[in-house]
Protein backbone atom coordinates (compact mmCIF):
# COMPACT_ATOMS: atom_id res chain seq x y z
CA UNK A 1 0.00 0.00 0.00
CA UNK A 2 1.58 3.31 -0.98
CA UNK A 3 2.23 5.46 2.10
CA UNK A 4 0.33 8.29 0.39
CA UNK A 5 -2.80 6.08 0.36
CA UNK A 6 -2.72 5.15 4.05
CA UNK A 7 -3.90 8.61 5.12
CA UNK A 8 -6.98 8.23 2.89
CA UNK A 9 -8.00 4.78 4.12
CA UNK A 10 -11.39 4.43 5.77
CA UNK A 11 -12.75 1.98 8.36
CA UNK A 12 -14.06 -1.23 6.83
CA UNK A 13 -17.49 -2.30 8.11
CA UNK A 14 -18.96 -5.80 7.98
CA UNK A 15 -22.63 -6.30 8.84
CA UNK A 16 -23.13 -9.77 10.29
CA UNK A 17 -26.51 -10.80 11.64
CA UNK A 18 -27.63 -7.16 11.69
CA UNK A 19 -24.64 -6.00 13.76
CA UNK A 20 -21.90 -3.81 12.29
CA UNK A 21 -18.34 -4.90 13.04
CA UNK A 22 -15.67 -2.36 12.14
CA UNK A 23 -12.03 -2.86 11.23
CA UNK A 24 -10.36 0.48 11.78
CA UNK A 25 -7.45 1.50 9.57
CA UNK A 26 -4.87 0.11 12.01
CA UNK A 27 -6.54 -3.32 11.83
CA UNK A 28 -6.27 -3.23 8.04
CA UNK A 29 -2.49 -2.73 8.10
CA UNK A 30 0.32 -5.09 9.08
CA UNK A 31 2.71 -3.12 11.31
CA UNK A 32 5.88 -2.43 9.32
CA UNK A 33 8.02 -3.85 12.13
CA UNK A 34 6.30 -7.23 11.58
CA UNK A 35 7.14 -7.50 7.87
CA UNK A 36 9.88 -10.07 8.40
CA UNK A 37 7.46 -12.33 10.29
CA UNK A 38 5.12 -12.23 7.27
CA UNK A 39 8.01 -12.61 4.78
CA UNK A 40 7.47 -9.07 3.54
CA UNK A 41 10.01 -6.53 2.39
CA UNK A 42 11.42 -4.08 4.96
CA UNK A 43 9.87 -0.61 4.86
CA UNK A 44 6.86 -1.65 2.74
CA UNK A 45 3.32 -1.18 4.07
CA UNK A 46 1.15 -4.28 3.62
CA UNK A 47 -2.58 -4.58 4.14
CA UNK A 48 -4.52 -7.39 5.79
CA UNK A 49 -7.41 -7.22 3.32
CA UNK A 50 -6.99 -8.59 -0.16
CA UNK A 51 -8.60 -10.71 -2.87
CA UNK A 52 -9.14 -14.40 -2.18
CA UNK A 53 -8.26 -15.33 -5.75
CA UNK A 54 -11.68 -16.60 -6.78
CA UNK A 55 -15.32 -15.58 -6.65
CA UNK A 56 -18.21 -17.69 -5.43
CA UNK A 57 -20.64 -15.50 -7.36
CA UNK A 58 -22.54 -14.95 -4.10
CA UNK A 59 -21.32 -11.42 -3.23
CA UNK A 60 -18.21 -10.35 -1.36
CA UNK A 61 -16.00 -13.30 -0.42
CA UNK A 62 -13.74 -12.65 2.58
CA UNK A 63 -12.04 -14.51 5.37
CA UNK A 64 -12.27 -12.70 8.68
CA UNK A 65 -8.90 -13.67 10.09
CA UNK A 66 -6.34 -12.69 12.68
CA UNK A 67 -6.75 -8.91 12.62
CA UNK A 68 -10.54 -9.19 12.86
CA UNK A 69 -10.34 -11.75 15.66
CA UNK A 70 -7.84 -9.59 17.59
CA UNK A 71 -10.59 -6.98 17.88
CA UNK A 72 -13.64 -9.20 18.51
CA UNK A 73 -14.34 -12.08 20.84
CA UNK A 74 -15.55 -15.16 18.97
CA UNK A 75 -17.37 -18.25 20.22
CA UNK A 76 -17.58 -21.20 17.85
CA UNK A 77 -20.54 -23.53 18.35
CA UNK A 78 -19.86 -26.51 16.09
CA UNK A 79 -22.78 -28.53 17.40
CA UNK A 80 -25.28 -25.88 16.27
CA UNK A 81 -23.21 -24.71 13.28
CA UNK A 82 -22.96 -21.07 14.39
CA UNK A 83 -20.50 -18.41 15.51
CA UNK A 84 -21.06 -15.68 18.08
CA UNK A 85 -19.13 -12.38 17.91
CA UNK A 86 -18.81 -9.63 20.50
CA UNK A 87 -16.62 -6.59 21.08
CA UNK A 88 -13.59 -7.27 23.27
Amino acid sequence: IPSSSVANMQPLNFTIGGTVFTMDVAAQLIPIDQNSAWTGNPGVQYGTVGPMGYSSGQGLDVILGQKFLEKYYAVFDGENNRVGLAYT
